[in-house]
């Protein structure tokens, strides 16, 4: 799909980004959307990346491309998602803004059409869909199309899945109403009222849903495209990244804001 020259809105892809652990992600990463800019005719669109980490290290990959904005905050042990893209956000030139972690890659065509069905659809938050990679691309060979990784994978295995997909957060989603999907692209005016993430919030927990819940709060439709297809590159944990007393927190807090939500609408409607 080539690229809407109809479309002037700028899209900015917003990346919290721990160096020394994500350093190949960031290379093939950035060269893959090079290669979408170049070969899919699509420019509009940026790339900011926000470095959590004690040194900088991502500074040398992010230099090589005009279109990718790079800032470093000095970080020791945590990594704090939620403060990083808040900090990418606020320097974003993009009217839309899609958290996009240094994992994902689009499919060809895809960031295109994110744009267009969000600009087009002004009571929806547009999200995507995952599949999991079973290792990551080279930087050392061309790389693959879309088309030749799917044609790769066993499309008949449930590990592909994101853990969005499995069973029971179906449940999650129909019986107990909660949100969340790949990739929703905010009207950054939207993100900016909401007052982006949530950074109580810190290294791994449900702030990515926080936010898409407040979002649908105010007044949004969250929709999956399963047009959108973003590709999830396998990683080791980081270091600060998957603490079980943060988790455990975080879990706590967005259960508990959870029901105080419910119990003010149960209040409104007596």
């Amino acid at each position: 799909m080539n690229g809407n020259a109809n479309v002037s809105q700028k899209l900015s892809l917003i990346t919290a980004y721990r160096g020394k652990y994500r350093q190949a992600h960031l290379k093939v990463q950035l060269l893959w959307l090079e290669r979408i800019r170049k070969e899919q005719e699509f420019t509009d669109f940026e790339v900011v990346v926000v470095e959590g980490d004690a040194e900088e290290n991502g500074r040398a990959i992010a230099s090589q491309y005009d279109w990718v904005q790079f800032r470093h905050i000095p970080m020791s042990n945590l990594f704090h998602k939620s403060l990083l893209l808040n900090g990418a956000a606020a320097i974003a030139k993009g009217e839309y803004l899609i958290p996009f972690d240094v994992d994902l890659l689009p499919a060809e065509g895809v960031l295109q059409l994110h744009l267009k069905l969000a600009l087009n659809s002004p009571y929806c938050l547009v999200s995507g869909f995952r599949v999991q990679l079973a290792e990551s691309p080279s930087t050392e060979q061309p790389l693959l199309s879309s088309e030749a990784l799917l044609a790769a994978m066993d499309i008949e295995d449930n590990s592909l899945l994101g853990p969005e997909d499995n069973p029971r957060a179906l449940r999650k989603y129909l019986i107990d109403r909660q949100r969340f999907g790949v990739c929703p692209c905010y009207p950054k005016q939207l993100y900016d009222s909401l007052g982006g993430y949530d950074e109580a919030y810190i290294g791994r927990g449900p702030e990515d849903q926080d936010l898409i819940e407040r979002a649908c709060a105010s007044g949004l439709t969250l929709i999956r495209s399963y047009d959108l297809l973003y590709f999830h590159m396998p990683h080791i944990e980081s270091e600060g990244w998957d603490d079980p007393d943060l988790l455990a927190a975080n879990r706590a807090r967005f259960a508990q804001r959870r029901r105080d939500k419910w119990a003010s609408i149960k209040t409104q409607n007596q």
